[in-house]
């Protein structure tokens, strides 16, 4: 469908537009020398509390959060690649080739 192609530049572009934004404010934030320093205790936390030395900071729990977030993406792509030869037949034609008929 031709008449489907500038949405979907318009989406792509608002997409990368955003995430520009994002990568714009955050690399802003950390130029502060106070925010680099409250981040920096954040993501790898103090050593101020002499009972917990263990990591009391976020960083542990992010890269948890990824690795995560990658494994689904991966099996969420594994099977999409997997897929049995049964259900891609049952799949209905694409629109392009019912109007072509």
């Amino acid at each position: 469908m031709a008449g489907d192609q500038p949405i979907s530049w318009l989406m792509f572009l608002t997409f990368a537009a955003t995430i520009f934004a994002i990568v714009g404010a955050l690399i802003h934030f950390l130029r502060c020398r106070r925010n680099r320093e409250i981040a920096v205790e954040a993501l790898a936390g103090g050593d101020r509390l002499p009972v917990n030395k263990g990591a009391n900071g976020a960083l542990p729990n992010l890269l948890g959060v990824a690795l995560l977030a990658f494994i689904a993406m991966g099996l969420l792509t594994f099977g999409v690649r997997n897929e049995p030869a049964q259900e891609r037949a049952e799949k209905p034609p694409l629109v392009e080739q019912q109007q072509s008929r």
